[in-house]
């Protein structure tokens, strides 16, 4: 009996790997990326199809990332590789929603009409909200999101014309930024930095044209806790000591501050921690202005710009003036705890006269505490206090119970996995752990097989959702981008960024219909 169910075992085993599968990835970012790349390594029968909101792939590479920042930019071609096999094929400009939510506009298919046609369904649609800082006024104009800002000045094309409603430049002095991640220093570098500098980069060309009539004078970084406890990188501080005309300037009174015995348990035995300190300590020194310039110029010794990292202080009250920011109230912490859990906890005010209070002058506000994912409907399981989807090693759980069962053929992650932190090269662990599922669960047989005869016909197999009625709105509404008319709209962006003097890397097209227009070209 025993040897007749090893056999019987190994024949399912082997009749699972035969079989075709395909998989849907919802969101061409590098998450969704690195996990087709691995599903596509589990066997050669393995079959991907991406699903992707905007006519464009790679989410935050193309959205999200500096464009001072091109190196960052190199795993696009990881990425290409990926989606040129034979086995991808990418469906842009499609909206995938929630099985609950009524599919009206031509540009969306349903989740159940995705899980009925696919073995399985990646979620990796990552973040699209923001932390939000909970104080009245943050609907005032001239308060924004780091996300907001960074997709502004990158062309994403639903931020392309931020300026004209959030904000203007050209009237901005005052800027602060709330929280001291990287983002909130791409932020201030860029605000900051020469347009000159940035000129043959990929920034956007209506950001870049308002950059070069930015009024801005100065820009506050806002951090709850101590210096110890920064959250940037050594290289994003670095860059803006490195920039010509712009000042860095942090208070060493703040640092005296931060140093608790908790705080200097923290740097112990941890290297890469010191060395920032040691930048820190030596900038609020004033030796930042003798960093030699990366750009160069004959202003390099003439103070622009100033860029103020402030310590332990939190925001309580956004001013505004008719509807306009401008100022912001904070108050002074002071760290408690132990090592690695230390809170900022705000000084009581003593007095009429204290300095636990002050008034930053700000005409800009932008809030850079964190990213949050959401859900996409009711049909999916979310945990809203993590803002993430609840899962065992990738596969999608009922609830985060531990004894929470899985939802049959339905995977994620990314941010939408372990919350919006890290890195592009943190997906790749998350990736490599969802794929394995997803090919452990083929090999022991629980993912439906899809027909041999449909998926090996051609290069473009038919699925069941292409058969629906929503599937045929989608597909016959002439507006579905795929990777090769993807491809088109690269190339006219690089050629139009020739055209420049001196030439960008790329002329991003910011507006939906023009990408749509050159795609279909």
């Amino acid at each position: 009996i025993r040897l007749a169910m090893k056999h019987l075992c190994a024949g399912t085993m082997r009749m699972a790997l035969r079989s075709s599968h395909h998989i849907a990835v919802v969101g061409t970012g590098p998450s969704g990326f690195y996990t087709a790349k691995y599903c596509l390594d589990i066997n050669e029968n393995v079959r991907v199809d991406f699903f992707e909101k905007l006519p464009t792939p790679y989410g935050l590479v193309r959205s999200g990332v500096a464009p001072d920042h091109p190196e960052v930019k190199t795993v696009q071609e990881t990425f290409t590789q990926v989606a040129e096999s034979p086995r991808v094929r990418m469906f842009g400009n499609v909206e995938v929603v929630d099985s609950s939510t009524p599919v009206s506009d031509k540009n969306t298919i349903s989740m159940d009409e995705l899980r009925k046609s696919y073995s399985a369904v990646v979620l990796a649609y990552g973040a699209s909200s923001d932390v939000s800082l909970n104080l009245p006024g943050e609907s005032m104009r001239g308060v924004l999101s780091s996300r907001s800002f960074v997709n502004w000045y990158n062309g994403h094309p639903d931020f392309a014309h931020l300026n004209e409603t959030a904000f203007d430049l050209s009237k901005v002095e005052h800027v602060v930024i709330v929280g001291q991640g990287n983002v909130a220093l791409d932020c201030a570098r860029i605000l900051s930095k020469h347009p000159d500098d940035l000129r043959e980069t990929d920034i956007s060309t209506q950001a870049h044209q308002a950059l070069c009539h930015s009024k801005v004078k100065s820009i506050t970084v806002l951090g709850r806790r101590g210096h110890i406890q920064s959250a940037f990188t050594i290289k994003e501080l670095r860059e803006l000591t490195r920039m010509r005309g712009v000042q860095v300037l942090i208070d060493s009174t703040e640092l005296e501050l931060g140093r608790t015995e908790a705080s200097m348990q923290e740097m112990e035995n941890n290297r890469p921690k010191k060395r920032i300190v040691d930048l820190i300590e030596a900038i609020s020194l004033g030796s930042n202005a003798n960093e030699e310039s990366s750009t160069g110029g004959d202003d390099i010794n003439t103070v622009q710009r100033t860029i103020r990292i402030k310590y332990l202080v939190t925001p309580t009250e956004i001013v505004g003036d008719r509807n306009e920011v401008k100022a912001l109230r904070v108050v002074r912490n002071t760290l408690t705890g132990a090592a690695h859990k230390q809170k900022a906890v705000p000084v009581p005010a003593e007095g009429e006269n204290n300095n636990a209070s002050e008034v930053l002058p700000c005409d800009l506000l932008i809030k850079s505490v964190g990213y949050k994912c959401e859900k996409l409907g009711d049909s999916i399981p979310f945990n809203p206090q993590s803002h993430t989807v609840p899962q065992l090693k990738g596969r999608v759980v009922q609830s985060s119970q531990p004894e929470a069962a899985p939802v049959s053929g339905l995977y994620v992650t990314g941010w939408l996995k372990r919350g919006a932190t890290g890195i592009i090269a943190s997906n790749i662990p998350d990736a490599k752990e969802t794929a394995a599922a997803i090919g452990e669960d083929l090999r022991a047989g629980v993912l439906k097989d899809l027909d041999n005869a449909l998926l090996t016909s051609s290069s473009s197999p038919q699925l069941p959702w292409m058969q629906s009625s929503a599937g045929q709105n989608v597909l016959s509404s002439n507006t579905v981008v795929s990777w090769e008319e993807y491809l088109k709209i690269e190339r006219e962006e690089e050629r139009r960024g020739s055209t420049f003097t001196p030439a960008k890397t790329k002329d991003k097209i910011t507006s939906i219909s023009e990408l749509l227009k050159v795609a279909k070209e």
